[in-house]
């Protein structure tokens, strides 16, 4: 006949009988369980407790160093994206200007042949003039 009562569960119910019945023992149970666990967590406690030493203070540095140069780019990187956009600005502000300078005779003469050619027909009115001068010679807003 085989008896399966050498098992883990086995001796942990035995074990937990022990306890409940003799005081003395709990005892002695609790302090080893809380001995074994401040083994496991003496170094954690001895980190938080003891001063840190040169290999902390050198880690700690060199992660406020990082972060001090990373702000310095991304300082620097929205700098000249800032001056990108403004010399853009400036330059295209003279190439419109040069632009509406270059084309302003042009357009004078243009004025002039439409109001000489609405002279000459006279079967259009002045706001038909006005229309197609609007329409061929002056500027759309941008959008």
């Amino acid at each position: 006949m085989l008896y399966l009562n050498n098992g883990f569960l086995t001796r942990v119910e035995a074990l937990t009988n022990l306890l409940k019945n003799h005081p003395a023992l709990q005892f002695r149970y609790y302090l080893i369980v809380f001995i074994l666990m401040l083994i496991e967590l003496m170094p954690v406690i001895a980190k938080t407790i003891l001063p840190s030493g040169s290999y902390d203070e050198k880690a700690m540095l060199r992660e406020e160093m990082e972060i001090d140069i990373a702000r310095s780019n991304i300082r620097k990187e929205q700098q000249l994206k800032e001056l990108y956009n403004q010399m853009a600005f400036d330059n295209d502000s003279e190439a419109i200007t040069a632009f509406f300078a270059l084309t302003k005779e042009d357009r004078m003469d243009k004025i002039q042949s439409f109001s000489k050619k609405w002279k000459e027909e006279n079967h259009q009115s002045f706001d038909g003039l006005w229309e197609k001068m609007k329409k061929e010679i002056l500027t759309k807003q941008e959008n």
